[in-house]
Parts: structure tokens; C-alpha cells; sequence
């Protein structure tokens, strides 16, 4: 057996000494972070606003952040395979400026907290974010026949598909916007129908998919169309088709009174529903209630088949005496193709002309559908008998 000097027996335990210690550190350094830093990691990352250079990224927390805590923001860089430190922040969004021209460009955030001079940091959450794709232009928006226009657009090669948006409003406002998404590279035209005699503002931006999230492009120069006879009412509704998915929803809301399968169209189902709640609207306990049960029978006729593409939008309307006083009533309001029409089915046990100001054979008096006073379509703004004091989207 070979014999070991003092000399190297010393060596083999101070070895021994620093491995032991190191050990130690590390397991105390993970025990203080544990301990420290009790934070889950941030979810609902999403990316903001975003362009090649510069992009808003914001999250959500579970838990309160307390005091000498906050966000770590990292980049990922490709090449060197690590993550590397861009921000601190105590804030649930951050800008970051300077991006890289890459394809893709992946960032982190985590919690941190700070403590003696010392950073003890969370589990990260990540997103990519990738470089957006390159704008296309609107070609052509023309008048095509009643209700319609063509719309045909530049192809681009990268893009996973295309965002298009037309409206009554030439600022693009939410209301009176509807939007289309169009998956695939390949198409380029698009017919739309069931418009309104109004002019048409039409704009459209490519977009990529990245982690089931759509990155749309800047959108394109805007063209308009004048829609030179446009659709009725019915006509309107009837170019958003629906099923009867919801009956069971809108018989229950109707107490039995409305069977959406007896009617053939999205009009006679809408007017039936209609029809059942002004004949009944002295039954509810406030005109909230039957305005509420009114929305929401709407929204099951709709609500399922979701073919239609923000083409109609249930919105609320207040309204106040020409005189000026306090608003009375909420007249809802629905929005087809970018135009508003209001659709109160309690309008017949309330419609008072000393009241609201309209007086017969007065243009405005055609702003109500289906009512037996004030019917057909209505004229081309909904707020001409200045008695509009605010209007919201629910």
C-alpha cells in the first residue's frame, strides 16, 4: 500500500475545505432567493405598440409589489445563446428602444427584489417580437351595385394574412368601424355587402402570426367609395346570416314568447324579438331591465354564429330634452356597416314630440325603426336633432 506524505493528506482536505464551502454558498445563495423573493412570474405578456425600432411591452402580476421590488426586462441574444439585462422598472409595461433588425426579437421579464445592495430575481416570463412585415396599398375601392363595393389590394409574400377595415367615420372611429381578417397570403379582393347609402372609408395592413398573436404592419393610404344606393335595413341585417343556435337563450329572455326557428331571416328573427319586447316593455320593473333582456337577445342571435365580423355593434345612446335638462332614457343603438340606427322597443309608450322635440313631417322622425310612429330608415345622422349629449360603446 502506498503511503500518503502529511503534505499531500493537507492538500486532499483543504480540497475538501473549499468544495464543502462552495457547496454551502451556493445552496445558502438559493436558499435566499427562495426566501426572498416570493414573487410568481409575470403573465399575460403582450406586446403593446411596436415598430422595427421601438416596441411597448406590458404584463400582469398576481401579487401586490412591495417595497424595493420591481420588473427586470432581458434580451436574448442568438448568438451568444444568454440572456442579457436591458432595464429595471416598477411599472407593468416597458419601452424598448433600439431593437435589433432581426427576424425575430425574443425579451424576458422577471420580478426582482432588492435587498442590501443585492438583486434576487424571479422566475421569467418571455415573448417574441418579431420585425413587422412590410405595408401594402389599397389598389382599388369602387361602388359595384346596391350595397356593394369591390375592394382589391398589393400582395405581400411574407404576411400570414391581412387586417382590413372600412367605416362611415374618415378618423376610423371604433363605432362606426368594422373589420375584416383575411387569412393567407394569396387573397387580394374582397367583395363587401349589405352597406348603407353613405360614403365608405376602406384601409388595410398585412399581418404575421407569432405565438398565436397577430403583429400587423402600418396601415395603407385611404380610399373611398360613395355607395350610391344603398341597402334597406333589412337588407342590411340579412347580409349578416344567422342560425338559430341561440333560441333556447332568446325563448327564456322572451318568457316562450319568441321561437327564432318559425322565422326564415336574420330580419324577421330580429323583428320578431323586437316586436315581443315593445308589446311588453310595461312588464319589466325599469326600462334598464328591458333594454338590458333586449341586448341581450340580440347578442344570442348573433352572439353564436360570429360570421359577422363586427358588421353590427350593440351600443347605448343618451339622450336628453331639446330644452337641455337631465338625460332621461338610454336608447340603445345598433350599429350596421359603420351606421347607427336606434332600436328602442320601448319607444311607443314613450315618444312624447313636446318632449323631445320632433315635431311631424320634421326629417328625424324616421331616426326609430319598426315603431308605428317613426318607421323605415334612418337619415344620415342619428344626432341631427341636437338633443345628443354623449354616446358610448357598451
Amino acid at each position: 500500500m502506498k503511503k500518503f506524505s502529511i503534505k499531500r493528506i493537507l492538500s486532499v482536505l483543504c480540497a475538501l475545505s473549499v468544495l464543502l464551502s462552495t457547496f454551502a454558498l451556493s445552496a445558502d445563495s438559493a436558499f435566499a432567493k427562495s426566501k426572498v423573493n416570493k414573487y410568481p412570474a409575470p403573465t399575460k405578456l403582450k406586446t403593446v405598440t411596436y415598430s422595427e425600432k421601438t416596441a411597448k411591452i406590458e404584463w400582469a402580476l398576481s401579487k401586490k409589489l412591495k417595497k424595493n421590488s420591481g420588473f427586470q426586462v432581458l434580451y436574448y441574444n442568438p448568438k451568444t445563446g444568454k440572456y442579457t439585462s436591458i432595464g429595471h422598472t416598477t411599472k407593468k409595461n416597458y419601452i424598448i428602444k433600439n431593437l435589433p433588425e432581426t427576424e425575430t426579437r425574443r425579451f424576458a421579464v422577471r420580478t426582482y427584489v432588492k435587498k442590501k445592495k443585492k438583486y434576487y430575481y424571479g422566475k421569467f416570463t418571455a415573448i417574441n417580437i418579431p420585425m413587422p412585415v412590410k405595408s401594402v396599398k389599397l389598389k382599388s375601392a369602387k361602388y359595384a351595385s346596391k350595397g356593394k363595393a369591390n375592394i382589391s389590394w398589393e400582395k405581400n409574400d411574407t404576411a400570414d394574412g391581412y387586417i382590413f377595415q372600412y367605416s362611415t367615420s374618415n378618423i376610423f372611429y371604433k363605432s362606426y368601424t368594422s373589420t375584416l381578417i383575411f387569412y393567407g397570403k394569396d387573397t387580394v379582393s374582397t367583395v363587401l355587402n349589405g352597406l348603407g347609402k353613405a360614403k365608405y372609408y376602406f384601409r388595410i395592413t398585412p399581418f404575421k402570426v407569432y405565438d398565436k398573436i397577430r403583429y400587423a404592419g402600418k396601415w395603407s393610404g385611404v380610399l373611398t367609395a360613395e355607395i350610391k344606393t344603398g341597402c334597406t335595413f333589412a337588407e342590411m341585417l340579412n347580409a349578416c346570416p344567422t342560425d338559430v343556435s341561440g333560441k333556447d337563450t332568446i325563448y327564456s329572455l322572451t318568457k316562450k314568447g319568441v321561437d327564432i326557428s318559425k322565422y326564415k331571416d336574420t330580419y324577421t328573427r330580429f323583428k320578431a324579438i323586437y316586436d315581443w319586447h315593445m308589446a311588453n316593455a310595461r312588464s319589466f320593473a325599469s326600462c334598464y331591465y328591458c333594454t338590458i333582456s333586449f341586448n341581450k337577445c340580440v347578442d344570442a342571435l348573433f352572439g353564436k354564429t360570429k360570421q359577422y365580423d363586427d358588421f353590427i355593434k350593440m351600443a347605448d345612446g343618451h339622450f336628453q330634452n331639446r330644452s337641455g335638462s337631465r338625460p332621461i332614457h338610454k336608447w340603445p343603438v345598433i350599429f350596421l356597416a359603420g351606421i347607427p340606427y336606434i332600436t328602442d322597443p320601448r319607444i311607443d309608450s314613450y315618444i312624447d314630440e313636446s318632449c323631445f322635440g320632433l315635431p311631424k313631417g320634421n326629417a328625424t322622425e324616421k331616426r326609430f325603426l319598426f315603431s308605428k310612429y317613426f318607421s323605415g330608415v334612418r337619415t344620415k345622422d342619428i344626432f341631427a336633432a341636437k338633443f345628443a349629449v354623449e354616446y358610448k360603446v357598451l
